[in-house]
Formats: C-alpha cells, sequence, structure tokens
C-alpha cells in the first residue's frame, strides 16, 4: 500500500472508521480508502448523475434530464478550482483521490458492487474534478426550481416585475410566481418531476444550526447543533468519520467522494452551517448579444440498449444558456431558437445585464 508511514482504522460498535495516521498525506489517502469501502458503489452512481449521463444506466427516459445537467456543467469550473488551491489543499486533494482509487482497484478485484452490475456502470478512476464538482452539486442553488418557474412565464413584463420584487424582498413576489398556471404546470412536467423526485432525495427542503453561548450552557462551553435536513435515505447521504494526525483530530460528517468534514469538531471548536436560500446564481437575457461570443459544444449522449442520442449545448461569457434545454421547450418555441436566459457565472451587477437575482459562484 503506497503509505509512508504506518495507519491504522479503527472501526467502533457502529462501524463508524477513526484513522490515526502519522503523517497528513497518509491520513486523507486513508479517508480516500474508507470512502471507497464504504460508498464505492454511491459515489460511482451520484458522479454519473452529476456528469449527465444517467441514460447509459436508465436508458431513453432520461436523455432530457441529461442534456440539462450537461449544460449547467457543473464541471466547468473545476479545473480552476483546483489551481487555485494551496499547494497543502491540493496535496490533500491529491492523497484522498489515490485513496479513492487503490481503495476501489481493490475492491473490483474482489466483487464489484451491486450497483455497477444493475446499472452497467463500468469504474473509472476518480479525480481531483470529480470531487470538486460532487462538492459544488451539492450546493445548487436551492432556488433552482423556482427559477424554471420564472423562466415559464411567457408575458416578459410580468416576468420581469416578478421577479424585481423577489430581488427586491418582497415575499409577495414569490407566491404570485408559484400561483401563476403556468409556473404551475411547468413544475408539474413529468420529467421534471422526475428530477424534483430525484433531488428530494437528498432532501433538499432546507437546513439549521443552533449555537448557544458558554454562558447560557449547564457546562460552561458553547454549543452547537446544525441540522441539514437530508432525508432518511440507504445508504445515507453523509459518512461518519473521525481522524487523528499530526494537523488534526477531529470528528464530524463527510459526502461521500468529497475530502472534507462539512461539520464536526476537534478538542477546540465545533462547526456547521446553515442553507438560508440566499440567491447564488442569476438569470440574465442574452438574446442580444453578439453570437460571437457563445460556443457550442456536442455531446453524445450514452443510452443504454440504444442507440447514442446527440445534444447541443452552449455557453455564453455569463454561464450556459437554459432556454436551449429541451426540458424548457415552451421557452424554446417562444424564443424562436434565439439564445434568450442564460445562467450567470459571474459577479455582475445582477441588474446591469437585465438580469435578476440568482448568480452562480463558481468557486
Amino acid at each position: 500500500m503506497p503509505l509512508d508511514r504506518p495507519v491504522t482504522i479503527h472501526w467502533d460498535d457502529h462501524q463508524i472508521p477513526f484513522v490515526v495516521a502519522e503523517t497528513d498525506g497518509d491520513a486523507a489517502f486513508a479517508l480516500g480508502l474508507v470512502h471507497a469501502h464504504l460508498r464505492l458503489g454511491q459515489m460511482g452512481v451520484v458522479r454519473r448523475i452529476v456528469q449527465g449521463r444517467l441514460s447509459e444506466s436508465a436508458g431513453p427516459l432520461t436523455v432530457d434530464l441529461d442534456h440539462a445537467i450537461r449544460s449547467l456543467d457543473v464541471y466547468r469550473a473545476a479545473d480552476d478550482i483546483l489551481a487555485a488551491m494551496p499547494p497543502t489543499t491540493q496535496a490533500w486533494m491529491d492523497r484522498y483521490v489515490a485513496g479513492v482509487n487503490h481503495g476501489a482497484a481493490h475492491q473490483i478485484a474482489i466483487q464489484p458492487p451491486h450497483e455497477f452490475k444493475v446499472l452497467a456502470i463500468d469504474w473509472e478512476p476518480w479525480t481531483a474534478q470529480d470531487s470538486i464538482a460532487l462538492g459544488r452539486a451539492s450546493g445548487i442553488d436551492l432556488n433552482w426550481d423556482f427559477l424554471l418557474r420564472i423562466l415559464s412565464i411567457s408575458d416578459p413584463d410580468l416576468r420581469d416585475r416578478l421577479a424585481l420584487r423577489i430581488l427586491q424582498g418582497d415575499p409577495g413576489g414569490a407566491q404570485a410566481v408559484a400561483a401563476l398556471p403556468e409556473a404551475t404546470a411547468f413544475a408539474e412536467r413529468p420529467v421534471l418531476a422526475e428530477f424534483a423526485e430525484l433531488a428530494a432525495l437528498a432532501g433538499r427542503s432546507g437546513s439549521n444550526s443552533m449555537v448557544v453561548g458558554p454562558e447560557r450552557s449547564a457546562t460552561g462551553a458553547a454549543l452547537i447543533a446544525s441540522d441539514p435536513h437530508l432525508a432518511f435515505i440507504f445508504p445515507n447521504a453523509w459518512i461518519v468519520a473521525g481522524l487523528r494526525s499530526p494537523s488534526y483530530n477531529l470528528v464530524g460528517m463527510m459526502v461521500p467522494g468529497t475530502p472534507v468534514f462539512a461539520f464536526g469538531r476537534n478538542e477546540r471548536l465545533a462547526w456547521g452551517g446553515t442553507n438560508l436560500r440566499a440567491r447564488t446564481s442569476q438569470l440574465v437575457d442574452v438574446s442580444g448579444l453578439d453570437p460571437a461570443l457563445i460556443t457550442e459544444t456536442r455531446h453524445r449522449i450514452g443510452v443504454r440498449l440504444l442507440p447514442d442520442a446527440q445534444r447541443v449545448t452552449r455557453m455564453t461569457p455569463y454561464g450556459p444558456i437554459l432556454s436551449d434545454i429541451d426540458l424548457l421547450s415552451d421557452v424554446n418555441r417562444r424564443s424562436n431558437g434565439t439564445p434568450f436566459w442564460a445562467l450567470s457565472a459571474s459577479n455582475r451587477d445582477p441588474l446591469g445585464a437585465r438580469g435578476f437575482g440568482w448568480r452562480d459562484h463558481q468557486g
């Protein structure tokens, strides 16, 4: 095994691992090994979804969904994010990835996960970009369902008025959109409903985190309780793990496939988080954009038991064009194929480019 020093992995009565390593690099490697040992099947399935390759397992019913996911392309910033990492963070990521692939090779040689056989998945080496994309997908804007409802409004003046009300913090704007027949019908489309059910597996309904100051606790120590509001699924959306190395001594929760303790505690502090449903993405009107600034990518979408499907996605300086997505056929028809809305990947003034209120941060 490619370790610098001996590593011990303890397992308690609940099969929760605790890694003890003499170097930080070995600790990251062992975490990757543990993730592959516990959740290799889950990681392979989730990566296929995030890559827009679900049709390779599910067949023709999910081609439109794959096209939509490829249009959003959560991988597009992965190389830049990786390059911007400090050397120590890159080294941690590299060692974690090496651990995942070492564990995967060993497991597949003995007995591949059941999911691989059922869903026709051939294991491909895990990459740092996979971990980054998985993390980005886990943090996708909770407002996107509402964003799609706004796209369905055919009256541009009404659409802009309601969007601006929402941008200004008027809760009545959201209620007005939700009550519109167009928006309701759009949200009830079968393929979108399937996507909503898929997203609901992670219980993306909200979260909370409560902090108690030391002067108000019985122990005289500060307390934090975090509830990410995730559904009960099998396997769970998290891995509970512990780690001790020269730089770390902690326990906490990790998303399988990512080398990060999203919340947890060490001997000095505890950390958690909550999603406040902040606007992190932005719609931008690109109908007047110079066509020279729009790039096309042609995709071959593998379809299980059937010929491959062909789809095209388009990218602008603001982000991907949503009105091309097959799931938005009504919007596409109204625009006569002209680029209509793009999902912004910049920090521009939301009103400066006739956008309103959703911005997708790359980092």
